[in-house]
């Protein structure tokens, strides 16, 4: 929960942690910490998958954890959702 508004915050205010430290009501560095964090378990910069990540946090939002669906690395359809 703390990560995803972390998340939420920062990219809401794109390379201003400052203006997400205060949203959030924490220490800038506090924030930087968060992002290091979110980026570790992402495996990528944010700023990379922005669009991506934004409508990800959308969907949790809307669907809670049923918007969370395990998908294989080896698929064999792309195209389809793992059950």
């Amino acid at each position: 929960m703390r990560l995803r508004k972390t998340l939420r915050a920062v990219l809401s205010c794109p390379g201003n942690l400052e203006a997400s430290a205060s949203q959030l009501a924490v220490h800038k560095n506090t924030v930087r910490y968060r992002v290091q964090q979110i980026e570790e378990r992402i495996g990528r910069r944010i700023t990379s998958r922005a669009v991506h990540l934004k409508l990800a946090l959308d969907c949790f939002d809307t669907f809670g954890t049923n918007a969370i669906t395990y998908v294989p690395s080896e698929q064999k359809d792309p195209g389809t959702l793992a059950k």
